[in-house]
């Protein structure tokens, strides 16, 4: 009831005002967790949309294009992704993202109320959720390096369900995936390529050049050489693919082949910056990244220039930035209000992370504020109720005194009814 007064007040406004959850709380007499649930309503219903440094606006749904919106076909691209199934149906736009890490009651609860099509579910290494969100017809995303069963690939693409894999972990991609949207999350640059690597169907020497066709025509472009591999996944030469166009569609591709020295190699535990500069050096686009002699993946140029796109070369908050997405940001004189989502295997470090939150989300308090030059002199943390796992999770960070040289900032971990953790921080000048 009172989500819908709080709809009700955000489709009277005008478009162009802006719109807080502090704003809406004080306003319509609801409690924090209350607005901010009604302003997630708001933005997948087109009513508003938070853009960087702006906050929450107010638009006109009606002027709304597709082309600020995400194809699956862009989402795989952009994110490097596999895709397994599903290929006519890369074209419809992305409405709605399920990330899998609640249970599958209230999996099916979500799925029974979006538009399944335009739907994409990310999900690590669960098969029951897995099939769970097949059977919704939700198109999947199978993340961490798994892979979906024979019996799921017939059944989605009799129904024409796009499935992807991934081998990045689902809260690197939705860090990635922010970034398709007008949000302001920004990566680590803690990589190693293995994380930015992509993982198509691999080319056996002895496959046919009909397969190479097929491969280079859903894979790839642009590139003068592709590696071969061995039944151990050894690498077995480069292929070289204007030969290959050339060839007989019967011909083996072990006939089309240099040797295994002409292949750009990466081991898995490289940088991307390292292999960026093998690529130059070498005039490749594509590097076989290996692990103890096996080739476990390929990158590409492309994906490099994704990395770069999507790191934060300042590591700026990298351990907490996958749980914490700022909503609003006004002066520094005011609380800024963090949207928090932590998976449930994270639970288990849950006094760690608490603290590290906390402290991260009041740094960065003080640096907006201009006490970028500052140690902490005095802290009090308060660990007031165990965390729970809540939709309505938020973190709060308030300055309640500033001088000159001094100030002094109060950090909570909240949902709508409960205090889960606070700490007053002094920051002084160094």
């Amino acid at each position: 009831m009172k989500n819908d007064i709080v709809l009700s007040y955000i489709e009277s406004l005008k478009a162009g005002e802006k719109i807080s959850v502090r704003l809406l709380a004080a306003k319509l007499n609801v409690s924090e967790g209350t607005a901010y649930k009604a302003l997630k309503v708001a933005e997948s219903q087109n009513l508003v949309i938070t853009k960087p440094k702006s906050g929450t606006i107010r638009i006109n749904s009606t002027t709304m294009e597709h082309k600020n919106l995400a194809t699956f076909k862009d989402m795989s691209k952009l994110l490097g992704l596999t895709t397994i199934t599903g290929k006519n149906h890369l074209d419809y736009i992305i409405k709605k993202i399920i990330i899998c890490d609640s249970d599958e009651a209230q999996l099916v609860e979500l799925l029974e109320n979006c538009d399944p099509e335009n739907t994409l579910c990310l999900c690590g290494n669960r098969p029951e959720i897995q099939s769970t969100v097949l059977k919704y017809d939700a198109n999947l995303l199978i993340t961490g390096n798994g892979f979906p069963t024979d019996y799921q690939c017939i059944q989605a693409e009799k129904k024409n369900i796009c499935i992807f894999t991934s081998v990045k972990n689902t809260y690197a991609l939705i860090r990635q995936i922010d970034n398709l949207f007008p949000t302001s999350s920004l990566l680590d640059d803690e990589s190693t390529i293995v994380d930015w690597m992509q993982t198509p169907d691999y080319l056996y020497y002895n496959d046919i050049v009909e397969d190479w066709h097929k491969f280079y025509h859903d894979n790839l472009s642009n590139y003068i050489q592709y590696p071969l591999i061995d039944e151990e996944q050894h690498i077995y030469g480069a292929l070289n693919i204007s030969k290959a166009f050339e060839a007989m569609p019967s011909q083996r591709l072990s006939t089309l082949t240099t040797d295994d020295e002409s292949v750009l190699v990466a081991d898995e535990s490289e940088s991307p910056q390292v292999v960026a500069k093998k690529m130059i050096m070498s005039g490749n686009h594509v590097a076989a990244v290996v692990s103890h002699g096996k080739m476990e993946g390929v990158v590409s140029a492309n994906d490099l220039l994704r990395y770069y796109m999507y790191s934060n070369v300042t590591k700026k908050g990298a351990y907490v930035e996958p749980f914490l997405s700022l909503l609003e940001e006004g002066s520094p004189k005011e609380p800024r209000v963090y949207n928090l989502r932590i998976p449930k295997n994270e639970f288990k470090n849950i006094a760690y992370l608490e603290v590290t939150l906390i402290l991260e989300s009041a740094v960065e308090h003080a640096k907006s504020a201009g006490f970028s030059n500052t140690v902490i002199s005095s802290s009090t943390f308060y660990a007031l109720t165990p965390l729970v796992a809540s939709d309505t999770l938020m973190l709060t960070s308030t300055m309640i005194q500033s001088s000159l040289h001094k100030c002094v900032i109060e950090s909570e971990i909240h949902d709508d009814t409960h205090s889960f953790a606070k700490a007053v921080l002094i920051f002084t000048e160094a």
